[in-house]
């Protein structure tokens, strides 16, 4: 490889990190861990481009550009807020460190489920650095105050004054919950963005007609038998309110609840592939899914629990070639 080729990759690599870097602090801005966990259902997809970016450069350029432009990212990210401290920068690492994992295939490369967990190393990580001061040293009173305040000036926008003040308590005890269970939270959104930007990923390469890795069907997900009895076991402790280890069995207890609602989700995906109806009808129930989400959430769970003792889709996948064969299958009926 010649020199300048090599100038050209550190310099596409590290000016894509310092924009990447400088745009993703700009949108994040300086909060803190309380506030990045109530803003995770807005800010985490945002974080998938930046995945992205960070695993196209390192199929394009290789692993080392992906560090270049990780280094040159973080920096920018910090120097926005020196003197002080930002999460931030955190937060960028954790996104550029999972689009480097992703776009080196090579590394884990033995199943996606281990290129998977590796890719959302760095964002459970992050899970304990945000998530254990959250869970054992809760939220000060000001962030606390500056939420309600928040969430009622939102409230009162469409709600009359009462209802509005009735609506913030009950959203405070929702948040407090979640506070409770930021460790869960962030652990398994962090699994749920690396899945995602997986595929967003395969689909970029596609479009510049670089070559792909195998990524199995969401449909055929399955959370390994003896977990089961972790999550018993995270109940049972919670049903009994064992105070000495409650915030460490709310959040195994979460964890194990989101792996099981994903793969009751994806029980769901499975059979309404394999029903002929018009993409009309399909929309139509995957709105009303969605829209119902707080009350079928539980009924996911259960069902992925059940497939753990019953098998609830009638050919599970053994190997990736078993993988290629019923994703073929499934497209030619869709």
């Amino acid at each position: 490889m010649t020199t300048s080729a090599q100038i050209h990759k550190l310099l596409v690599s590290s000016g894509a990190g310092i924009f990447a870097g400088a745009l993703l602090t700009w949108i994040v801005g300086d909060f803190n861990a309380a506030y990045y966990l109530v803003e995770l259902m807005s800010i985490g997809p945002l974080e998938i481009p930046f995945i992205v970016l960070a695993a196209v450069i390192v199929h394009k350029f290789g692993w080392q550009m992906g560090i270049v432009f990780t280094v040159s990212g973080t920096v920018v990210s910090m120097s926005m807020f020196v003197p002080e401290v930002s999460i931030a920068s955190i937060i960028y690492l954790k996104t550029a460190l999972t689009g480097v994992i992703i776009g080196e295939v090579r590394w884990f490369g033995s199943s996606f489920t281990k290129r998977l967990f590796a890719a959302s190393l760095p964002g459970f990580i992050l899970a304990f650095v945000f998530g254990m001061p959250l869970i054992f040293k809760g939220v000060s009173p000001e962030t606390l105050e500056e939420i309600k305040q928040e969430a009622l000036e939102m409230y009162q926008a469409f709600m009359s004054q009462d209802n509005a003040k009735n609506a913030v308590e009950n959203a405070m005890v929702m948040f407090k919950f979640f506070f409770q269970a930021s460790l869960g939270i962030f652990f398994i959104s962090s699994l749920v963005l690396s899945w995602l930007s997986f595929h967003v990923n395969r689909w970029i390469l596609i479009k510049i007609k670089e070559e792909v890795e195998y990524i199995p069907p969401m449909y055929t997900f399955t959370v390994p038998f003896h977990a089961i009895w972790l999550f018993l076991a995270g109940l049972s402790l919670y049903i009994f309110e064992f105070k000495p280890l409650f915030p460490v069995t709310i959040n195994v207890l979460f964890i194990m609840a989101g792996l099981y609602g994903i793969q009751g989700l994806a029980i769901v995906m499975y059979h309404m592939n394999r029903i002929a109806i018009g993409p009309v009808p399909r929309i139509f129930f995957w709105l009303v899914f969605f829209i119902t989400i707080t009350f079928t959430i539980i009924l996911l769970i259960i069902t992925g629990i059940v497939d753990s003792w019953i098998n609830l889709r009638s050919v599970p996948l053994s190997s990736q070639n078993n993988g290629h064969e019923e994703e073929n299958e499934h497209e030619s009926n869709t």
